[in-house]
């Protein structure tokens, strides 16, 4: 387990809200700034911490234990399969977070060409796929009793 692991899942709620509000912070810089590729990344990371997060307290709930470091860093469209078919998200969120993490991908691998391929209104989807997440993500727990 690296350090950025331990700190991410040995933090307080508090810890975990602070650390939030410093991302959602620095999201709104990078956008007044018109750095859209950081922008990007940093509102795709929050959209991937709140899936992993979802698919841990399911593991948790399913299993009675957390899941592996491996199980918890599978691809991303693994882990929203696994979460819509335990009906954590819907069908429809399930496409788009399925778009945007095969989006992602294109774009970090392309990254040197698609500097200013960025928009403002990719980042924007991502953030409000990241709220929506959030959302359900504390609609799963308190249904799941966790």
């Amino acid at each position: 387990m690296d350090a950025r692991h331990s700190v991410r899942t040995n933090s307080t709620s508090k810890e975990k809200a602070v650390a939030f509000a410093r991302a959602y912070q620095r999201l709104k810089s990078y956008l007044d700034g018109g750095d859209y590729l950081a922008a990007y990344v940093l509102s795709f990371s929050i959209v991937e911490d709140r899936l992993r997060a979802m698919y841990v307290v399911r593991h948790r709930v399913e299993t009675g234990q957390d899941p592996s470091e491996r199980k918890i860093h599978q691809s991303l469209v693994s882990i929203v399969r696994y979460l819509s078919a335990r009906e954590d998200l819907t069908e429809e969120l399930k496409d788009q977070l399925i778009f945007a993490a095969r989006a992602r991908n294109q774009m970090v691998h392309a990254a040197m060409w698609l500097l200013d391929e960025t928009a403002e209104q990719d980042i924007n989807e991502l953030i409000r796929l990241g709220r929506i997440l959030e959302a359900m993500r504390r609609r799963q727990k308190k249904r799941l009793g966790e």
